[in-house]
């Protein structure tokens, strides 16, 4: 779970963990909530990192990725920071980029768009068009926009329960992909 400072990724993992909220602190390096979320089939551990400029590229040099056991990527945007949302457009765009280049399995991208309920906030379809998500992901399974807020319990779930569908389905494309990828025929010139 990855975004810049404030954009709610403390509060959304404390609820999916059903853990207390109080007094949430500005989250330095990260944490890491070992089988902390159980949705459908899936025993989700939560690897949530600070989203200070210092803290930015930790995640990637977790042992979770190097591994190939991270999954999917939950990016947390504030979608009433209107002043911040080029800022998350890079962060975004750099996750993305890195993910282009990892292709075996694919990981998909889901974004929250987290405070929905603060007046004024963006709409889900205005956030993915700030954030041009389509100019850098070629498959649009790879990457989801879900709307959502900390205070409705409700739409984490459902934006969680979407993360599961989208491995599912770059699960099931890899897999037909590994099994009907033909190998390449070397041409002889004569």
């Amino acid at each position: 779970m990855v975004g810049l400072d404030g954009a709610g990724k403390t509060t959304i993992a404390n609820i999916l963990t059903n853990k207390e909220i109080f007094d949430i602190k500005p989250t330095e390096g990260y944490t890491w909530m070992l089988n902390a979320y159980q949705c459908e089939e899936f025993t989700i551990s939560l690897f949530d990192v600070g989203g200070g400029a210092k803290s930015r590229d930790l995640w990637l040099k977790t042992q979770c990725y190097i591994e190939g056991s991270l999954r999917g990527v939950v990016f947390v945007i504030d979608s009433s920071d209107f002043e911040r949302i080029p800022e998350a457009r890079e962060y975004l765009r750099s996750i993305l980029i890195a993910f282009q280049n990892v292709k075996d399995p694919m990981v998909p991208v889901l974004v929250i768009a987290n405070k929905q309920d603060v007046p004024g906030a963006d709409a889900k379809h205005r956030i993915t068009q700030m954030l041009e998500i389509a100019n850098y992901v070629y498959l649009p399974s790879r990457y989801s926009v879900f709307g959502a807020s900390a205070k409705n319990t409700g739409s984490l779930h459902a934006a969680m329960c979407k993360l599961c569908d989208m491995i599912r389905d770059c699960e099931k494309f890899y897999e037909w992909r590994k099994r009907y990828k033909r190998p390449r025929q070397i041409i002889r010139k004569k």
